[in-house]
């Protein structure tokens, strides 16, 4: 299976876009971008590496393969016979599941004081509108008024 579909069933299982698919795991954007465009025919080891240590989850053996059909990515107790070693599976699991909750409150909490600034910016701007609509009235009358003296008159008193 090529890299770019691989890239695309995790995103799709995630539900997130590839920019914070590739904070999440700790890359530059670019590289997940040529993985998407077909650039990057491979996923390489260091990327698999940071995929499964942020979502331990995903099969690094999947991620690796070439091979089209592969038990689901997304078991992690799949292909392990071992019951230690399928706790051990499970147990990361729920790791990266509570990792993956906390960085997803973290983003929540950022987002909200976020909101809350352009809140109060938008405030400030409309404050701001409304003492210039204040003043445009105020100076309106005086715009309307004809001069009392000509531009020739002026000039006159200038030389």
């Amino acid at each position: 299976m090529k890299a770019e579909n691989k890239l695309k069933i995790i995103l799709s299982e995630l539900n997130i876009k590839a920019p914070t698919f590739a904070k999440n795991i700790g890359v530059q954007y670019q590289r997940i971008f040529d993985i998407q465009r077909g650039k990057t025919q491979k996923i390489s080891g260091e990327i698999a590496n940071k995929i499964n240590a942020t979502y331990p989850y995903i099969s690094m053996e999947w991620l690796l393969s070439d091979e089209k059909i592969l038990p689901h990515p997304f078991d992690p107790v799949s292909g392990i016979e071992d019951r230690e070693k399928r706790i051990e599976a499970m147990q990361n699991y729920e790791a990266g599941i509570d990792k993956l909750v906390k960085n997803l409150c973290a983003e929540i909490s950022t987002l909200k004081v976020e909101k809350q600034e352009l809140e109060w910016d938008l405030i400030s701007a409309k404050e701001t509108i409304k003492k210039l609509e204040e003043k445009i009235v105020l100076l309106e009358p005086k715009a309307k008024k004809k001069p009392t003296t000509s531009l020739k008159e002026l000039l006159k008193h200038q030389q």
